[in-house]
């Protein structure tokens, strides 16, 4: 069988230590430090008397397995068998070759993909503590960047007060109060004093949607680190000229998996602000399937633009937040929410 790194370093040390004890002894040197098991095989190695040609090959065999390093037969190392659930199944799936999920491998060959995986693991880690921490940083001396217009100070006391509360707080204010900024600021707010993990902003039209990427834009102007992400509609932000998902029809969507973890890995180093139009962007550049990569680019961020239905539709929520058994510490603003009587009239009929 193949020898795993692990074996052939232990393997090639001792041939190395060897070979050195015997150009010293042949140069009149000193040998070198050994340990008991490599000065007993060196002094096997060098019998008193040679023997017979014949009697070699037999001498040889019993010295190595004497000495655990070869008993004269070649056998296939047994499979590990590894049952995974929750979490390391998860990653399993993202991380592990199909093939090797299917199938028996050996020990070494699990060491080495587990290796990896602690590996990505570390390094999203990395990325997530550094992150909160400059993030949190900058939330911790954001200002509130205009002047407040009558009423403006009270709207933004009551929404952090209600973030900080865990309650739910009904707005109702007349156009041009600057609600967005209002509301989007003491969210933000919170989040940086540990009130809560990530902040949906929940939309009805496509214009108020671009209202709160600007309102985020603004505030990081003055400062704030944060990153967010706009979900558009898969049939909006497929490239193809039909939209049909699977690996023989759409080039996007084979190999998706194999590609997609390093495109939201640099997206997320690059962009604090993920548009239609970044994503777009770096699902051409890594060729992967736009709508997926802005989901698993939303696991990461620290606030997510969306329509209602991605949070309150049975058929179209996000499952990866809002599934059974999954739960979060979310803040959600809606806008526009007396909208959400027609619309979830449509979500369950």
């Amino acid at each position: 069988y193949k020898l795993s790194r692990q074996e052939w370093m232990a393997k090639n040390q001792l041939v190395y230590t060897m070979q050195a004890a015997r150009w010293r002894k042949v140069l009149g040197r000193t040998a070198p430090v050994m340990t008991p098991y490599e000065s007993s095989l060196a002094a096997a190695l060098e019998p008193e008397t040679v023997p017979e040609p014949a009697q070699l090959k037999n001498d040889l065999l019993a010295l190595f397995a004497k000495f655990a390093l070869f008993d004269g037969k070649v056998r296939q190392k047994p499979a590990l068998h590894l049952r995974l659930q929750g979490f390391w199944a998860k990653l399993a799936t993202k991380t592990m070759p199909t093939q090797m999920i299917k199938t028996d491998r050996s020990r070494e060959e699990l060491e080495t993909w587990f290796s990896g995986v602690v590996h990505e693991y570390f390094k999203w880690a990395r990325y997530l503590y550094h992150h909160e921490l400059i993030r949190d940083a900058s939330i911790g001396h954001l200002e509130f960047p205009f002047p407040y217009r009558a009423g403006q100070r009270d709207l933004v006391v009551s929404v952090y007060r209600t973030a900080s509360r865990k309650k739910r707080l009904f707005i109702q204010a007349p156009t041009g109060i600057g609600k967005t900024l209002s509301t989007v600021f003491p969210a933000v707010r919170a989040i940086g004093e540990g009130k809560g993990d990530k902040l949906f902003y929940l939309t009805a039209k496509t214009v108020t949607r671009t209202v709160a990427e600007e309102a985020f834009r603004i505030l990081r102007d003055h400062g704030l680190i944060f990153t967010s992400v706009t979900i558009t509609a898969k049939e909006k932000l497929c490239p193809m000229d039909e939209c049909e998902c699977n690996p023989d029809a759409c080039p996007y969507a084979k190999g998706h998996f194999d590609r997609v973890n390093e495109a939201v890995f640099d997206i997320l180093h690059l962009e604090q602000e993920m548009t239609r139009e970044k994503i777009l962007q770096y699902a051409e550049k890594y060729r992967v399937c736009p709508f997926e990569y802005c989901l698993d680019i939303s696991s990461w961020t620290d606030g997510i633009i969306c329509d209602y239905n991605y949070v309150f539709d049975p058929n179209v929520r996000l499952k990866r937040y809002f599934a059974d058994g999954q739960k979060g510490d979310y803040l959600f603003l809606v806008d526009e929410a007396h909208n959400l009587v027609s619309r979830a009239r449509e979500m369950y009929s």
